[in-house]
């Protein structure tokens, strides 16, 4: 399995699917930083875009995507507009990414 999976799709339907809305919620400006997952994430973008940069390869996400950041992920956020998201830490991978 990849360790970062994305699907697009509307906030309604994220909302309907996984209730991305009682989510956490975390912003930051464009910017590039390391980051660790002690514990899988999911999270859903309502702005920005970003490249994941991991074990030689990079994945891009933006505003409308639905992404899985799997436990143990080491990478590089390049966050190349400033990002909104709808986060929750520890849930497997959802049924709508498999």
């Amino acid at each position: 399995m990849n360790k970062v999976l994305v699907k697009t799709m509307s906030r309604e339907e994220a909302d309907m699917l996984l209730g991305v809305n009682g989510w956490g919620r975390w912003s930051c400006g464009a910017e590039t930083f390391d980051w660790s997952y002690p514990q899988s994430e999911t999270c859903y973008i309502l702005e920005g875009e970003v490249t994941i940069k991991y074990d030689g390869n990079s994945v891009s996400f933006k505003a409308g995507d639905l992404v899985y950041f799997c436990k143990g992920l080491d990478c590089t956020w390049c966050v190349t507009k400033p990002v909104r998201k709808f986060y929750s830490f520890g849930r497997p991978v959802p049924d709508c990414m498999k």
